[in-house]
């Protein structure tokens, strides 16, 4: 599991997506071979990191996006 970030205790949330973003998801996890977990997370912090270089703001205490990057499930986690 050398350079895999396995996030244990984060918070969950139920989220409902629109029709075809699931698929979207989906595909863009198993091209950048991550879960769909994974994929959701790298795609968020990577729109606030941009959204804070544009506005001139920090991320706090926010894992930057590149950590994320080979994020994966913890073992029997559902990837969709």
């Amino acid at each position: 599991m050398e350079g895999r970030l396995i996030l244990r205790n984060g918070e969950q949330y139920p989220l409902r997506f629109p029709p075809g973003l699931r698929g979207r998801i989906k595909a863009a996890a198993a091209a950048s071979h991550r879960s769909m977990n994974a994929e959701i997370v790298f795609q968020l912090e990577r729109a606030y990191a941009q959204e804070a270089a544009a506005t001139g703001e920090g991320l706090g205490n926010h894992a930057p996006a590149a950590a994320l990057n080979h994020q994966q499930p913890v073992g029997g986690a559902i990837n969709d």
